[in-house]
């Protein structure tokens, strides 16, 4: 009996630990090497004065980390391809249902074709700014490399080793948008630290467009899937749902979107 007892008390205490091991989620790319993402995304939109719209869209983009100094990266992201269609669903206002719109005959979507993003990115993988003479030197508009810059999330790893089921909270805010995004650690495989998050993205952004303002109030949520040896998002296995609504006052007022994202 004792024995017994002793041998379920040992059992215990192994699963209490397992249970409450802590992992020490880090960026710790390879240098040089490129990783290849496909990313689908699904949005559906309400647009004043035109009507429901929907956009499907594909984007095939390579990402690097080319250098390293002091826990910091510098980071290239260069679009390979961008394509979509963007289709009205009713005939309100100047567009008829079924009149759409090629993302890849857009000239803001091909002056990014493969022309690098260059942003610098701490061992959380926090971004740290964007190299704006770098990324000017190859190409890319100041003014879409800061729309480009406010679209990123802040840091997805925390500060302090954490076990599965804890939660860490990260903020951030670029050109008037200030994001506050929950994780939380759900899953260890062998391969990758499972990411669940959700959160808040609201503000008036003022610099993509000179003169004018845009008010962003949006909920993001997803899941991904980091690899455990470099920090990198596993390719296709992750996804986001974003809502938002968007306001430029004076010009337009009430849009709304949802987009499902797939990577």
């Amino acid at each position: 009996m004792r024995k017994t007892i002793f041998t379920l008390v040992l059992a215990l205490t192994a699963l209490t630990a397992a249970a409450q091991q802590r992992y020490l989620l880090r960026f710790n790319p390879v240098l040089n090497q490129v990783l290849h993402y496909r990313t689908q995304i699904n949005m559906t939109m309400e647009v004043p004065q035109v009507g429901p719209m929907q956009m499907q869209t594909t984007i095939e983009q390579d990402q690097e980390a080319q250098n390293m100094s002091d826990r910091n990266y510098i980071v290239s992201t260069t679009f390979t391809a961008i394509d979509g269609v963007m289709t009205p669903t009713a005939g309100t206002g100047s567009s008829a249902k079924g009149q759409s719109i090629n993302l890849r005959d857009m000239e803001p979507i091909k002056a990014l074709i493969n022309k690098p993003f260059i942003m610098r990115y701490n061992d959380l993988r926090k971004p740290e700014g964007p190299l704006m003479a770098e990324t000017k030197a190859m190409g890319i508009d100041p003014s879409m490399q800061k729309m480009l810059n406010s679209a990123t999330l802040p840091a997805a790893f925390p500060e302090r080793p954490v076990a599965v089921g804890e939660n860490w909270t990260a903020t951030m805010e670029v050109q008037g948008l200030a994001s506050e995004i929950t994780f939380r650690l759900v899953e260890v495989t062998p391969d990758a630290y499972v990411v669940a998050y959700d959160g808040l993205m609201r503000g008036t952004v003022t610099e993509t467009q000179p003169g004018m303002a845009v008010n962003i109030d949006g909920n993001i949520s997803g899941r991904t899937y980091y690899s455990r040896t470099t920090g990198w998002e596993i390719p296709g296995q992750n996804n986001a749902k974003i809502t938002m609504s968007m306001s430029v006052p004076g010009v337009m007022e009430g849009m709304r979107m949802q987009m499902e994202v797939q990577q």
